[in-house]
């Protein structure tokens, strides 16, 4: 069975005149007439019930039909996917980011491999970056935490270790491992209060 056996039967189909279907298609009517019989002996069952010039979907026809037109549209779906990512050669791609410092090298590399791609990047807190939600210019949010609404997805780019700095001398200078908790009632040097870090 072949993509363009099935442009054609949708065709026939929707038409339900083979000649006017064959002028659609700028191709002959025989031809269409050859490419519609061999759909039906690929499928083992005729999809037209044919009476003199009248050419009608039959039972088999409308089941097939309904596959066809879902197969198409998936198909049409890959190709439009397939050119958003062909489209990294010249696209433009909206950044919303909290920090710069870790992905400044991955963007420099990346740019330098598509030199063509417009990258515009908008710096914000957290709490923007969720207001900024309903603007669909973005493409990506690069954060420090997941976006808790309906509609994202995530990938981990980075993971790092958390680590507790006390001076020399500090009941805590000693252990290996510590939880935050135990540490809440001493004095922090660490992110201003609406970071998500803190």
């Amino acid at each position: 069975m072949e993509l363009l056996q099935l442009k054609y039967f949708l065709t026939v189909a929707r038409l339900e005149h083979m000649t006017k279907a064959a002028q659609e298609l700028h191709i002959a009517q025989p031809a269409l007439s050859r490419t519609i019989q061999r759909l039906e002996e690929d499928l083992g069952v005729s999809l037209f019930d044919r009476k003199a010039r009248q050419i009608r979907l039959n039972p088999f026809g409308k089941a097939f039909e309904t596959k066809a037109k879902a197969a198409i549209h998936l198909l049409e779906e890959g190709r439009r996917e397939v050119e958003d990512l062909a489209g990294l050669k010249q696209g433009r791609i909206h950044l919303a980011i909290m920090n710069m410092e870790q992905v400044r090298e991955p963007l420099q590399n990346f740019l330098t491999e598509h030199p063509e791609v417009n990258l515009q990047m908008i710096q914000s807190s957290m709490k923007d970056i969720e207001d900024i939600e309903i603007n669909r210019e973005v493409d990506f949010y690069l954060t420090s935490l997941p976006i808790q609404q309906e509609g994202f997805s995530e990938i981990p780019l980075i993971k790092e270790k958390l680590y507790l700095a006390v001076p020399h001398g500090h009941k805590y200078a000693d252990r290996k491992a510590i939880h935050l908790s135990e540490a809440s009632a001493e004095p922090f040097v660490g992110y201003k209060e609406n970071s998500p870090l803190r």
